[in-house]
């Protein structure tokens, strides 16, 4: 089994028809994959069955601050349209379409200004 160090990883997020690396400023990525499941306890059953249900991916990161990192999310935050988004890790691409319900640019005497955000995905996640 490889092992694959993170800062190899690149992710990038497109706005306006074209894709916008965020590699050199992103310091940390999720992607929250999650399934609904519905349970059946029937009366007469001694186990509970479960149905899969809908997919769900949530994904949160953190930036250094910059002016062209700064200028995509606020696009992808204020658009009214899905953008995609990809992640490439170890040679494993994750894509897909997705909004942005949230940032927040972090100001701090003591620190480096950070942005965090938020992508819900809109449709099918693709992993290739």
């Amino acid at each position: 089994m490889a092992f694959v160090h993170g800062m190899a990883a690149v992710f990038s997020i497109d706005v306006s028809g074209t894709p916008v690396d965020m590699s050199d400023y992103v310091e940390s990525f999720n992607i929250d994959f999650t399934r609904e499941i519905a349970d059946i306890k029937a009366m007469g059953a001694t186990w509970v069955q479960r149905l899969a249900g809908m997919r769900i991916c949530d994904c949160s990161g953190e930036a250094a601050f910059d002016t062209t990192i700064d200028a995509a999310l606020w696009a992808a935050w204020n658009g009214d349209a899905a953008l995609t988004w990809s992640l490439v890790v170890g040679g494993i691409t994750y894509s897909g379409e997705c909004r942005c319900p949230n940032y927040s640019v972090n100001s701090s005497s003591t620190d480096a200004v950070r942005e965090s955000f938020s992508l819900v995905n809109d449709g099918a996640i693709t992993r290739a």
